[in-house]
């Protein structure tokens, strides 16, 4: 798939107890996968798996050794600026050799304009 096989993107959202709800986080790894021509693994920072660790591990026996960290979430929330880095701290104790770098998350972004556009114009049409 890829010529960067020791990379790879955890692409991390919240997590839901429905796991049909959590299929989007799956879905956009996949795409990101194909456009990034990476690896991108979906995890789930709560509630059911693929958990951090579950997908941590996967990748480290897979052989990755640079792990980017992808939060799929709107703002900087107690999940981002707190519960995410503890839990890479976490796994950074655990995988000494394994560099990981923790990406922001989406924030304000025109280009998602686009897309909510779409969907007011949905509702609208009601």
């Amino acid at each position: 798939m890829s010529e960067r096989v020791n990379q790879a993107i955890l692409f991390l959202a919240h997590g839901t107890k429905e796991i049909e709800a959590s299929q989007p986080v799956f879905e956009y790894a996949k795409a990101l996968s194909e456009e990034l021509n990476m690896r991108v693994e979906g995890c789930l920072r709560e509630f059911i798996e693929p958990s951090i660790p579950t997908v941590v591990k996967k990748l480290i026996e897979d052989g990755v050794e640079k792990i980017y960290v992808l939060p799929f979430f709107l703002f900087k929330s107690g999940h981002v600026t707190r519960d995410i880095e503890e839990d890479i701290q976490a796994e950074r104790e655990k995988h000494a050799h394994v560099e990981f770098v923790v990406g922001e998350p989406v924030g304000f972004d025109p280009r998602l304009v686009s897309v909510l556009k779409a969907r007011a114009k949905d509702v609208l049409s009601r």
